[in-house]
């Protein structure tokens, strides 16, 4: 949800508070002093529907959100019981309303933000939170759905499979047929029968088998020559 929309949505709506904030400005006022009356927007829940379909995407959120306000308990003894406050309950609870109640929440999300609003804002109910020497805290919780509607993808991204590495085993070849469990490590293709590699030949160093090979220091991959002058790929031994 927007929850700073909503505060602006509160601010605007001209209510008896000078003091609205929201997630944040709750958590301090909780752990300092609060010297006046304020009100706070923060998020309640955030639930999700299934998805009945296997093409698209289409699910209902149901989100919450609730307005928390301070009210001062009064000045003398017999305010501190918290009747004043709770007399003044109705008439904030009005101005929430005034604020909220019908408002249908596709105007605080916008056209480009991929939610489309399912109904509009209701009232959930009020529960009393705390009281103290100095204030009633009450909290007024607000309800509405919003659905998501995405088309799932069905090309490949960029670049997927752009290339392919292809090995070819020239016939007769004792490496086929393949007789063990696939898949195979890749046979390294005998590249002389394409390319001349008469000075890469010359370049490269000698052993006699694969072994030998990887143990004077080669790595899978590497290129070495048999004395025979054969070219030869080091492999998994």
């Amino acid at each position: 949800m927007k929850l700073g929309n909503l505060v602006l949505q509160l601010r605007a709506a001209g209510t008896s508070f000078s003091l609205i904030g929201g997630a944040a400005e709750y958590a301090l006022a909780v752990e300092g002093t609060l010297k006046k009356e304020a009100a706070f927007v923060i998020p309640l829940q955030d639930a999700a529907g299934n998805n009945d379909n296997d093409t698209i995407i289409n699910q209902t959120i149901t989100e919450q959100f609730a307005v928390i306000v301070a009210i001062k308990n009064g000045t003398n003894f017999e305010d501190k019981t918290g009747f004043a406050s709770y007399n003044r309950l109705h008439d904030i609870r009005n101005e929430i309303f005034g604020a909220y109640l019908g408002l249908d929440i596709g105007r605080l999300y916008g056209s480009d933000t991929g939610f489309t609003s399912e109904s509009l804002v209701y009232y959930r109910g009020g529960t009393l939170l705390d009281i103290d020497r100095s204030f009633l805290w009450y909290q007024f919780a607000f309800e509405y759905q919003v659905s998501i509607e995405t088309q799932v993808s069905e090309t490949a991204p960029d670049g997927f499979l752009d290339k392919f590495w292809i090995d070819y085993e020239m016939l007769p070849s004792d490496n086929l047929p393949i007789s063990e469990k696939l898949p195979v490590e890749l046979f390294a293709p005998d590249m002389q029968q394409y390319i001349d590699l008469s000075d890469v030949r010359d370049s490269l160093p000698t052993y006699d088998t694969n072994s030998a090979a990887i143990a004077a220091g080669l790595f899978t991959g590497d290129h070495y020559k048999t004395t025979a002058g054969d070219i030869k790929t080091v492999h998994s031994p």
